[in-house]
Formats: C-alpha cells, structure tokens, sequence
C-alpha cells in the first residue's frame, strides 16, 4: 500500500442499512501494511456486519489462513516481506483447503494490464484504491457469488487442470521465493 493512496471513499455508497448484506457475517481477511488502510477498511467491514482479521504482509496472510477460517482475502499488492502476488501464488500452490478462498486484489495500480496480472496470479477479483464502498461490496459479493466458477479468471480452483507434478514444482517455487524473502 502506498501511504499517499486513501483507501476508501466514504462519501461513496449507500446508507447504512442498504449496504447491510442479508444477514451474512463474513470473515474476512486483510492484507494491507498501511495503518490509515486497516483502519478504513476495518471501519466498513464493521458497518456491514463482516469480522475483519489483519494481516501486516503476505507472510502474515499465508499465516492467518494456516490458523483460521475466512471466507475471502481482500489482498493490497505492495507489502513489505512479502507482496500480494507472491502471497497469492503460494496460497494457490498449498496443498490446503483454503488455496481456493477468494481473493480480491487492493491497489492503487489500477491498469488493464496490472488487473491481467493479478488474474494471472491467481486473483478472482480486482478494486482500485481509493475505492467506493459499493464497488467493493459488490466485487466481494460477486466473487463469492462465482467462486466455483472458474470462467472469471481461468484459474481452476479445484486442481483438475493442475496435475501432482506440476502442483508439486508450484508449490517449490512459491516455497523457495518465500524463505529467500524470509532469509
């Protein structure tokens, strides 16, 4: 997260009660390492009725997800340690039930060609900073709504067009990125 970019629009979206989802409390995850971003982002997941854990980088993502349940991933790209992209590829490589959550990419790098990148990392989503609250609950309720459809994105959730071996040398190569970041 860039410490320029605000995070969250406020005055955009609905009344409270409009953006209230039909009774569905989520547990989302978030990966962000700006303070003013958590805490925005914290302040309209608690409006919608959704619990909020943080995550500082993608290392503490990965981490979290080891630990907990969640529902969806809201994942800033630049982070210290390590950075979204990384931490979707090594959650897409885990051989875990929680490689296929839901991932909705943070970012002030708002391209067509940046978007194309975070699909291609294994992202099923895509909101630009600074966001308006009704396009990021509708990018959340939209993911989840297609999560088992893999048209969005192309990345096969379930592993049936990734084979063991080729599972196997994904997973390596995120390990490896990872400890050399870690090292």
């Amino acid at each position: 997260g860039s410490p320029a970019s605000s995070l969250a629009d406020v005055s955009g979206g609905s009344g409270p009660d409009e953006d209230r989802d039909s009774g569905a409390n989520l547990n989302v995850l978030l990966a962000e390492d700006q303070t003013v971003n958590q805490k925005l982002v914290g302040a309209v997941m608690e409006r919608l009725g959704h619990n909020l854990t943080i995550a500082n980088n993608g290392a503490e993502a990965v981490q979290a997800l080891r630990a907990g349940r969640f529902d969806i991933v809201l994942m800033d790209i630049q982070m210290p340690e390590v950075d979204g992209i990384l931490a979707t590829k090594i959650i897409r490589a885990a051989d875990e039930p929680w490689r296929t959550i839901p991932i909705i990419a943070l970012t002030a790098h708002s391209t067509e060609r940046h978007r194309q990148n975070y699909l291609a990392a294994g992202m099923n989503g895509f909101v630009a900073k600074p966001f308006k609250i009704d396009v990021l609950v509708g990018e959340m309720a939209r993911v989840l709504a297609t999560k088992s459809d893999t048209s969005e994105t192309g990345f096969e959730p379930t592993g049936h067009k990734i084979d063991d071996q080729m599972h196997a040398a994904l997973l390596e190569g995120a390990l490896d990125d990872l400890a050399d970041l870690l090292d």
